[in-house]
């Protein structure tokens, strides 16, 4: 089964390695944003735009994984019914 669930992974760590660069260097960055100091409706906004990128990121897999599940619920059960089926064959 194919999954997209590593790449959701990979943008939510580049998200935060970025902000990690832009807060260590952010003498040198800070310029380019025009920004003169960290102000706190900064951070909040940072704050609220990484939860919300957290919550895509956990229903995206509890998406995928409910999924999953269905469909090994779905194999279990056709295996059961063909081990019954091959017994029912075998004491004929």
């Amino acid at each position: 089964m194919k999954t997209k669930i590593p790449y959701f992974h990979l943008a939510y760590t580049l998200f935060y390695l970025s902000l990690l660069v832009f807060f260590v260097f952010f003498d040198s960055l800070g310029q380019l944003f025009n920004l003169s100091s960290i102000s706190p409706g900064l951070v909040s906004k940072i704050v609220l735009l990484s939860f919300i990128l957290f919550l895509i990121n956990w229903a995206v897999e509890v998406f995928h994984s409910s999924k999953a599940n269905k469909k090994i619920l779905i194999l279990e059960k056709e295996i059961q019914y063909l081990k019954a089926k091959l017994d029912r064959e075998g004491k004929s």
